[in-house]
């Protein structure tokens, strides 16, 4: 994937097989945004410079990336959210997940609080669940 498109072998990338090495011939600049993604045993890897926030529903779809997310809103404020059967010692990131084609998510690194004793999140601006699923990052 190349600023959020996928990659046509030939045209924006070359696989040298021999080498096992990846050239991506669409970046030209450096500043583009990609991920790499292929498969090991047990499952794949991904790496590149794009946030999964920075990429549409569709391309996270693509790349088989969660997109229902794993907190739910526990207020009609959309500020306050707490993990689905999952209990977080510590957060350290929140991404906002599009639930509809035609924008992108956000990761939150700071700008938030998380609660352990109540294991709830609170958010210091409210998201729209409608258009966000919540997925939270941290130690169990």
């Amino acid at each position: 994937m190349i600023d959020n498109k996928i990659g046509i072998s030939g045209k924006d990338y070359h696989y040298d097989r021999s080498k096992n090495s990846i050239q991506l011939i669409a970046c030209k600049t450096g500043q583009e945004k990609y991920f790499i993604q292929f498969r090991v045993s047990g499952g794949s890897v991904s790496i590149g410079s794009a946030s999964t926030s920075e990429l549409t529903l569709p391309l996270l779809k693509y790349l088989n990336f969660p997109v229902d997310g794993n907190a739910a809103c526990i207020d009609s404020s959309g500020l306050r959210f707490s993990p689905q059967g999952i209990n977080f010692k510590s957060v350290w990131l929140v991404q906002l997940i599009p639930t509809g084609d035609g924008y992108t998510g956000r990761d939150i690194l700071s700008n938030f609080c998380w609660d352990a004793k109540k294991n709830e999140l609170i958010l210091e601006e409210p998201v729209d669940a409608k258009r966000f699923s919540i997925m939270i990052y941290g130690e169990f």
